[in-house]
């Protein structure tokens, strides 16, 4: 077994990946300086003065000194690799006191460690104070992540300094990793990381999550500056991520005070974006500014060269875009919808624009929308899946529509709104202050000028989602090994874990805070490792207890654990922490090691019961008691049968923020009849136990026997049957901001505890893989909740995603919500009235929508629903203004008590003003390429399929017989047809095998030679909703055209999982075959529901084609086919590929820059240029970064460059 010593023991440490050594002494100080305000009191570690005292001077490379300090702290050396990494006696601050310090190289943060230094918040136009991180220019033109400056392991932090770029040039930017990476790659895991109180003077790129390597739960907290390119990108999130308090300007870095201090405003007008939310699982960015961006905030997928092409969701809420071409830009979003609350845009040219990309549900609620062009802009080409919804907001500016789905509810507009021929609406009680409403639909649509009241958003004091100051009486240290603690490392070897052996810790601990109150305050410290708490402790008034991680993170083995064996089997007796009023608690983390494998029981399956486990925890009292005027910060659990008890004493004015981990019965409980608290960022999972047996979660000694899978579901399911996650009694003016959990029987409840129940405020709440997400017993006031997400799953049980009681009398205002998962009930209500006022259901109820009795109402306003389950509404359910089909039982319109300004799901066109007839049409498909003769006969080889496959069957005036691919949608190209075979000789073996391309064609004679007037086709698939292409390519007919279709084929070199890695093949088109057909691409699209309209630059044409290029489980299915020459449409011609712009192309000056990260390992890349018809004009192969573009004609183009990554841009050529 590894022993250490503590304090006073000097640790050797090795530097990450060096051959040097040195010894470190870990000298914990208290720095408070008046020049530099903190939120918190700064405990150091490690002061790199005390190594190099000219570090902070500018001139030496403090990088090898810096990065082995880190190590130091972060126990580099005891496990260097593998598993064991989890069992290093991480945490600890490097302090960088300051001044300059000089950085020429990349550092690496270690697991459990902190990098702070000095911070004063900037103000645009003063120079830049403190801790100035000084970047050399060795990675100068790489946008590398590997070499970003700073790269994060997880659970680490970096805060309190500045970063600048000696060499940059704000008038010509240079490309720079960036500052900051989240995760590093190879590393299990990338979770937890922190940047806090940071100011990026002129980074390149700010801060990412890494491409590489994804993972969960990042936080930024107060990140400032002049980002040139990315502010943050954040990406591969599987856990919520929290961004708060974030504002980006060209002005810091203009009015820095630095020597190369510039304007840089041209630059990042035209190319920068303040913040990519790309694939997360749900986030919260809150209180973010961006001043003078191309984008301020961008909603888009992940590019190709992450590796998936997942969407954003999640919460957003006060944000404010100044001077920005765009304010917030959407191109794709999840189904499960994004929000926006309370956004502000200000002198931009567009205040919201949505384009072309995966389209899903975006609510703005209480915004206030402007534009010198648009206010708001849908541009042509938006999916029909896409639906952009406005409530209680102004547009001014003008409102464009010209595709997808708009509904807009008691706003108020300056300037035109016009509705385009591609769109439909859901247009109800909205003020025309100026202009006129013009609908060109070609689609039934809802407008209702009468006008309604619907409930306003009450105000949410801003400073409520400020982080305040949490502080002991005085800054006096007192270390617990001082006082005899002695903390143990801990292995995976059972015999050798010294918790259960160690001697109680608790007396030394309350030894040390008996000392703390007796000085009139201070901080008690615990270094890192395990301390076995065999007794209870107090801490006393002005003392805050503090671990060596002080950060938000779950547990994983960083900092101080509190192992604790004291009151087994009392779920009511005395918590092991009570604190006493004005007391803290942060940085620490705490477990129950007699949870193990003894709470455990095996079941024996039995007929249809499969064996399994079932988890009956040990009860124990609650780990930590409130009171008044306290503070609990960055507190972990795990194993805790019960966590925080806020509701024993009146706990007036308390403050906690980010509980992480796992408990068995509650996590957090407030009552007391407590005034003016405050919970806020808790981040619950019931992964931090049922995962414990991975390295990446700690590979805790009581989680091992989790490697076992019966034992890591029963963990789930327990958590399912008894979990009340966030308990909220009688209480007044709480604040509930942005918490989020996984893995309960209630989320969060509502109750009485005597005394009528709680007032709050609530904001950002979300809970996933709950059986009754919120639940309302009892509130001692009407009440709204804000940004809520709610995913209700059975998970045994029959879950309901709200829920109200009959002893709830109130009315609860459910403002802008996102609803997913699959419970079986959506609104469950027995008693009071509920509203949900702008509601996104991707799931609205797996067997019924509404359950509503006795003195229950409920109400939706401005909802849309994706699926439709039995309704099972009465005279209390209503609905205004929603795109929603009731079926089943209390379906019809006077079922309900009122029903109004209602579009049904399945989009119904009622304007064919265009439509050419059908008739003497010759269609054929990839599975009947001869479709029917002349004289209305099949021609059909005898191996065709019948029914489905016939392609007449689109034209045949039914809609409810279809065309359809008898199959589901894939593209053309060779596959390995046993990739997902389990059977014995196939599991690791290929076989490849082509699939045709699936196609459907249009002529409007047999002889192909009539030609019609065209830029349109229509696609309907009647009752199959889902059935349209999941990827499409529009061709005509054209002498000059192409023929087939380019594929890969396999090269025999292949392993299990890949694709074809060999030549290039053409596969052959029957068309051309059989009619001698060449054909030339005219559109693009993605994202197709039931109605498609595929429109192009119209052209005389004999023949039409759309090709299926997309995977999707579903059928492509063709009920009704017709073609247009549509009036009013507005036509782009660009994809969705040429809308993901993600940076790594830029235009100036006739010049195509192209980023080193689209060569990758190739020495030249692929550049196609097309016109916006999607025709081909020019093509070429570059080896440099720079091409000269001056022979290219005036005009829009799409420039597309592939090597190993592929890039593409829209440009305007003068």
């Amino acid at each position: 077994m590894k022993k250490r010593l503590l304090t006073a023991l000097a640790l050797t440490m090795l530097g990450a990946g060096s051959v040097f050594a040195a010894t470190y002494t870990p000298k914990y100080e208290v720095i408070e300086k008046a020049d530099y305000p903190t939120t918190d009191v700064n405990v150091i570690t490690y002061n790199i003065l005390d190594y190099e005292p000219a570090a902070n001077q500018g001139s030496k490379d403090v990088t090898t000194l810096l990065q082995s300090l880190l190590n130091a702290a972060g126990d580099y050396s005891s496990y260097p690799s593998g598993d064991s990494q989890a069992y290093r006696k991480t945490g600890g601050v490097v302090y960088l006191p300051a001044g300059k310090y000089r950085i020429n190289g990349k550092i690496n943060v270690p697991r459990g460690t902190s990098l702070r230094g000095d911070w004063k918040k900037p103000v645009k136009g003063q120079a830049i104070e403190g801790t100035i991180i000084v970047a050399g220019n060795k990675y100068k033109g790489s946008t590398d992540e590997t070499n970003g400056l700073f790269v994060m392991e997880p659970s680490t932090q970096i805060s309190h300094l500045a970063i600048w770029y000696e060499d940059q040039d704000a008038n010509n930017p240079s490309p720079y990793p960036p500052s900051i990476v989240y995760g590093k790659k190879g590393y299990f895991g990338n979770d937890y990381c922190n940047v806090r109180f940071v100011t990026l003077v002129n980074s390149y790129v700010g801060l990412i999550f890494s491409e590489l390597n994804g993972g969960g739960c990042p936080n930024i907290f107060h990140l400032y500056g002049t980002p040139l390119s990315v502010g943050v990108a954040m990406d591969n999130i599987a856990d919520v991520g929290r961004f708060d308090h974030l504002d980006f300007s060209p002005a810091y870095w203009a009015g820095s005070g630095m020597p190369n201090a510039g304007d840089a405003t041209n630059f990042t007008y035209n190319n920068g974006t303040g913040f990519e939310m790309r694939r997360n699982d749900w986030s919260y960015c809150c209180n973010y500014t961006a001043e003078g961006y191309a984008r301020g905030f961008w909603a888009k997928k992940s590019p190709e060269h992450v590796g998936s092409s997942g969407t954003p969701n999640g919460h957003n809420y006060n944000m404010t875009f100044i001077n920005c071409k765009t304010g917030v830009y959407v191109t794709d979003t999840s189904g499960s919808g994004i929000m926006f609350t309370r956004v502000k845009t200000q002198g931009c040219e567009y205040g919201v624009e949505q384009a072309i990309g995966q389209g899903n549900p975006t609510q703005y609620l209480n915004c206030e929308i402007s534009g010198r062009v648009k206010g708001l802009m849908v541009h042509s080409g938006v999916s029909n899946d896409a639906i952009i919804k406005f409530q209680n907001s102004t547009v001014s500016g003008g409102t464009e529509i010209e595709s997808a789905q708009f509904m807009a509810d008691n706003c108020t507009f300056d300037g035109d709104v016009n509705i385009g021929a591609l769109a439909r609406c859901v247009f109800t009680s909205n003020t025309m202050r100026s202009g006129v409403f013009n609908n060109a639909s070609l689609y039934e649509c809802v407008v209702d000028h009468n006008k309604y009241s619907v409930p306003s958003l009450p105000d949410y004091p801003e400073e409520l989602m400020e982080i305040p100051v949490t502080k002991p009486a005085k800054n006096n240290l007192f270390v617990v090994t001082n006082y005899g603690a002695e903390p143990k490392y801990i292995d995976k070897t059972a015999a050798n874990n010294e918790v259960y052996n160690a001697k109680d810790n608790a007396p030394a601990i309350q030894q040390a805070l008996n000392a703390a109150k007796n000085a009139g305050g201070g901080i008690v410290y615990l270094p890192s490792g395990h301390y076995r708490m065999s007794s209870n402790i107090v801490i006393p008034t002005g003392v805050e207890l503090r671990g060596s991680a002080d950060m938000a993170s779950t547990p994983r083995g960083q900092g101080a654990i509190l192992e604790v064996t004291v009151g087994e089997g009392s779920a009511n007796g005395t918590p092991l922490i009570t604190m006493e009023p004005s007391s803290g608690l942060r940085g620490i983390s705490i477990n129950y090691p007699k949870q193990d494998a003894s709470i455990f029981t095996e079941v024996a399956g039995s007929g249809a019961v499969l064996a399994h486990s079932v988890c009956t925890p040990k009860q124990y009292p609650y780990a930590v008691r409130g009171n008044a005027d306290c503070y609990v910060v960055n507190l972990a659990l795990r194993t805790c049968y019960q966590g925080v008890d806020m509701f024993t004493n009146k706990c007036d004015r308390h403050y906690v923020d980010y509980i992480s981990g796992h408990c068995f019965k509650n996590v957090i409980r407030i009552g007391g009849n407590s005034e003016n608290g405050t919970v806020s960022n808790i981040q619950c999972n019931t992964i931090a136990y049922a995962a414990g047996d991975e390295w990446k979660f700690g590979l805790w000694p009581n989680s091992l026997h989790n490697k076992d899978g019966n034992h890591s579901n029963a963990c789930y399911q327990q958590n399912y049957d008894e979990l009340d996650f966030l308990v909220v009694g009688d209480c007044k003016k709480e604040n509930l901001y942005n918490n989020f959990l996984f893995g309960a029987s209630i989320g969060m409840l509502f109750q009485s505890d005597g005394n009528g129940g709680p007032t709050f405020y609530s904001v950002g709440n979300a809970v996933d893989g709950v059986i009754n997400t919120f639940v309302f017993r009892a509130a001692a006031e009407d009440a709204c909740m804000v940004n809520s997400q709610l995913v209700a799953l059975d998970n045994g049980h029959s879950a309901s995603f709200f829920t109200t009681e009959s002893t709830f009398n109130k009315t609860i205002n459910m403002f802008s919500t996102n609803n997913w998962g699959g419970g079986d009930t959506f609104a469950k209500i027995e008693g009071g009235n509920v509203n949900f006022i702008l509601a996104n259901l991707d799931q609205s109820g797996d067997k019924t929508t509404y359950a509503v009795s006795g003195n229950g109402k409920f109400k939706f306003v401005n909802a849309n629903f994706k699926r439709n389950v039995n309704t099972n509404a009465n005279k209390n359910v209503s609905v205004h203004n929603a795109i929603y089909t009731p079926v089943g039982t209390g379906n019809a319109a006077s079922d309900f008590g009122e029903f109004h300004d209602v579009l049904a799901v399945q989009w119904k066109m009622i304007n064919k003003t265009g439509f050419i007839s059908r008739d003497g049409w010759h269609v054929i498909a990839f599975d009947d390429e001869y479709g029917r003769d002349a004289k209305g006969n099949e021609q059909r080889d005898d191996w065709r399929h019948a029914g489905d496959a016939l392609a007449s069957r689109a034209i045949d005036g039914d809609i409810s017989i279809r065309w359809s691919t008898k199959g589901s949608q894939a593209p053309c190209g060779w596959y390995d047809e046993w990739a997902n075979s389990k059977e014995p000789g196939k599991v690791d073996k290929i076989s490849w095998k082509s699939r045709p391309p699936q196609w459907y064609a249009i002529f409007f004679n047999h002889d192909h030679n009539k030609a019609q007037h065209l830029n349109a086709m229509i696609l309907d698939a009647g009752s199959a909703t889902s059935d349209g292409p999941a990827e499409w390519v529009l061709e005509v007919v054209d002498d000059n055209g192409t023929s087939g279709w380019e594929i890969t084929l396999p090269s025999g070199k292949e392993k299990k999982g890949d694709q074809p890695s060999g030549m290039k093949s053409v596969m052959p088109d029957p068309t051309t075959e059989i009619y001698g057909h060449k054909w030339r691409k005219v559109a693009s699209g993605a994202g197709a529901g039931g109605l498609l309209i595929a429109v192009f630059p119209e052209e005389d044409v004999t023949g039409i084609r759309m090709t299926q290029t997309g995977s999707k489980g579903n059928y492509w299915s063709i009920a009704e086919v017709e073609a247009a020459m549509l009036q009013g449409v507005k036509v782009s011609g660009i994809d969705a590929v040429t809308m993901a712009d993600d940076n790594m192309l830029l235009y100036v000056d006739r010049t195509l820059v192209i980023s080193r990260g689209i060569f990758g390992s190739q020495d030249e890349v692929e550049v196609e240029i097309f016109d916006l018809s999607g025709r081909k004009v020019d093509g070429f192969f570059a080896d440099d970064t720079k091409v000269d573009l001056s022979d290219l004609a005036a005009g829009t183009y799409v420039i597309s460059a592939r090597g190993d990554n592929k890039s593409s841009i829209k440009v305007l050529v003068k």
